[in-house]
This record gives structure tokens, C-alpha cells and sequence, in this order.
């Protein structure tokens, strides 16, 4: 981004009675910066070192009359004061981005503020982060069980659906299925979908109308689906095991858990054979079925993208 379209078009008065210091804050700065009416002194040298949007910028010819804070230049930005902060957070205190779980907050200002002023060790970071709860291959989905681990960011209710938003709005395309298949999961879950959750500041987060009726459309595929030959309970609707040791009990079993599935509408795509052991089958058709329910959750992974209308795996990209 051009250095020139950073700075607003009108000036405001700075040090009176509207604006605020913040703790970033450095007696010896060389720079004001201005973000609403908080004011952050910092130094010239460090934001040009690590950004070539401020590095360009600081050499851009001052105005005569540019307002100054004890002998300042004072830069006036259009960003929001949190984002400036956590920006600021991460430049001067290296501890900031070695914590092991940040909140989703700083994730999304560490993004944006990355993605503006080049800064691309942070913006990176922020991407690092989501995806490594909502990875791009089987094997680190299996590892976190099936279920997003937040290792790395703090959850909070909503979070799935502004992930979505913030993966959206940066082209960060290989954590979607993962998110999107998420947030299906649940049993009952259709009205948390169209009414959207509150996050805990009271505000509702929302999925686009194109994105709600990707997960309508994809949940509905999905419960048939895994229960197809060759998927994961594709075993469930087809016994074609000769060596069966207790038929009966075996077959009364599968159509128990085939009910079951269909009455609660679950979906669990990616099932192994340990969670389904209490249903008790006997030794031939658990080993039968485990071998079943292997290849069938790779072969629903596989798949996974193009229930919401996404490109195939090898096709999603990330805007880094």
C-alpha cells in the first residue's frame, strides 16, 4: 500500500482534552502516532526497520504546519487504537508473540496491521495460528481428534463464524472446510447457524448469506454421505462379511447405530472404529470395519472441500 494513502485528509488537534497516551509510550520516541484519540510514541527507526510502508512514510516531505507532541511529528493513522496497539505489542515486546494462546482479537490485528504496512513476520504469525487449528491435511486434522484444538488463539462463542469472516476477507482459503465442518457438527445446530452467536462483548456474530447456505446445503449432503459405500459408515448399510460370528447380534447392531445417526441427524464424517466399540461387534466384522472406516474418512476428506463448494484441496490457497 502507497505511504500517501495512509494519511487521513483532514487533520485533528492532538494533546487536549479528547485524546489519550497510551502505555506504548517511549520517552525518547521519535514519532506520534495517532490512531482516533489515542496517541502512541514510538520510534521512527524501529516501524521503518521492520515495515517499507513506514519506511516510506517517515521520508515522505512534512508540512510546515503537521502538529507535534514535545517536539513529535505527530502521523495520523486510520486505524483502529486496538489494532495500533496490538501492532505496537508485537514490535516492542517480544514476548507478545511467543505466548502460546492470543486473543482472537490480536489474531485479526495482527493480520490486518501485517497485511497494511507490510509487515509480513506478523501477518504470517496470525496465519500460522489459524491454521494450525484448522489444518489443510488429514494427518494434523486426525491429530486433533476431529475437533478444532485451540492451542493458539483463545476461544470464545462466535469465533468459528468470524474466523470464517477474517478468512474471507484475507484469502486464507485451506482453513475453511476444516472451520465449516466444525461449525455442522452439531446436532440441532440449524438456528444457531441463521441466528448467528453472541460473542462475549454482546455483539452477534453472523455468516454471509452465502456462507449459511453453503453449511445448509453441506450438512444435509454430508448425513447421507458418510453412509455411502466406500465412506467412512459405509459399511453400516451393506454387510458383506461371510465370516460373521454372531450375525444376528452384529446386524442388530449396525441398524441401531444407522437409526441412531439418521433420528439424531449426527454427522461424524470422520469416525474411527474405537468410537463406535460399544456397540459391541465381534471380532471378524470390527477388524472388517476398521479397515472400512480407514479408507472411508480419507476418502470423505478428500471430499470435504467440495461439500461447501469449495476447490479441491490442492487448489486452496492462501493469500500469503
Amino acid at each position: 500500500m502507497s505511504a500517501d494513502n495512509l494519511l487521513p485528509a483532514k487533520r485533528q488537534r492532538v494533546e487536549n482534552a479528547a485524546t489519550t497516551r497510551s502505555e506504548i509510550w517511549m520517552d525518547d520516541g521519535s514519532v506520534v502516532l495517532q490512531a482516533k484519540n489515542t496517541l502512541f510514541r514510538v520510534h521512527w527507526s524501529l516501524l521503518a526497520l521492520h515495515s517499507s510502508v513506514f519506511h516510506a512514510l517517515r521520508d515522505l516531505p512534512q508540512p510546515t504546519d503537521q502538529p507535534s507532541v514535545e517536539q513529535c511529528p505527530v502521523v495520523e493513522l486510520e486505524d483502529d487504537p486496538d489494532d495500533v496497539h496490538c501492532l505496537l505489542q508485537a514490535l516492542y515486546k517480544p514476548r507478545f508473540l511467543a505466548q502460546e494462546k492470543i486473543p482472537f482479537s490480536a489474531v485479526s490485528a495482527l493480520l490486518r496491521m501485517g497485511r497494511k504496512y507490510d509487515l509480513p513476520d506478523l501477518s504470517d504469525s496470525a496465519v500460522k495460528r489459524l491454521t494450525s487449528i484448522f489444518p489443510s491435511n488429514f494427518e494434523d486434522f486426525e491429530r486433533n481428534e476431529r475437533e478444532p484444538v485451540y492451542t493458539s488463539i483463545e476461544h470464545q462463542t462466535g469465533i468459528e463464524f468470524d474466523i470464517i469472516a477474517l478468512a474471507r476477507e484475507f484469502n486464507i482459503m485451506t482453513i475453511l472446510p476444516a472451520v465449516f465442518y466444525c461449525i455442522i457438527r452439531p446436532q440441532s445446530i440449524l438456528p444457531k447457524l441463521c441466528q448467528g452467536e453472541k460473542r462475549p462483548n454482546g455483539t452477534i456474530a453472523l455468516l454471509s448469506r452465502e456462507d449459511l447456505t453453503r453449511c445448509v446445503v453441506a450438512r444435509e449432503k454430508l448425513l447421507g454421505e458418510q453412509f455411502r459405500q466406500g465412506r467412512t459408515f459405509g459399511w453400516v448399510r451393506k454387510w458383506p462379511y461371510p465370516n460373521c460370528r454372531t450375525g444376528s447380534n452384529c446386524h442388530k447392531n449396525r441398524l441401531v447405530l444407522h437409526s441412531s445417526f439418521i433420528d439424531l441427524a449426527y454427522i461424524d464424517a470422520f469416525a474411527d472404529s474405537k468410537d463406535v466399540l460399544d456397540f459391541d461387534f465381534c471380532p471378524h466384522c470390527l477388524g472388517c470395519l476398521e479397515e472400512c472406516m480407514g479408507n472411508g474418512r480419507k476418502m470423505m476428506w478428500d471430499m470435504l472441500p467440495g461439500f461447501f463448494d469449495l476447490p479441491a484441496w490442492d487448489e486452496l490457497k492462501n493469500d500469503v
